[in-house]
């Protein structure tokens, strides 16, 4: 995955063995808590170039317009 910051490309890498997808032993980021709690600034997800657009939704104490623009979403 590659996100643009500060006019920067950003590059992220991960590695896994298969066999660890098949077992579940790898955790998504919303049920690990310490990740699922961050803010995650709209610059990160917005006007990025992403294979599959990342789901996210307006954190519980801002409107539902925080995507939009007002606040900051979370990954689901």
């Amino acid at each position: 995955m590659s996100v643009i910051v500060n006019g920067i490309t950003q590059h992220l890498v991960s590695y896994y063995h298969p066999q660890d997808i098949v077992t579940n032993k790898l955790r998504t980021p919303s049920s690990v808590p310490e990740l699922a709690s961050l803010e995650i600034s709209p610059d990160l997800l917005v006007k990025q170039n992403f294979r599959v657009p990342p789901v996210v939704e307006p954190s519980f104490e801002h409107s539902e317009g925080a995507y939009m623009g007002g606040g900051h979403p979370h990954y689901v």
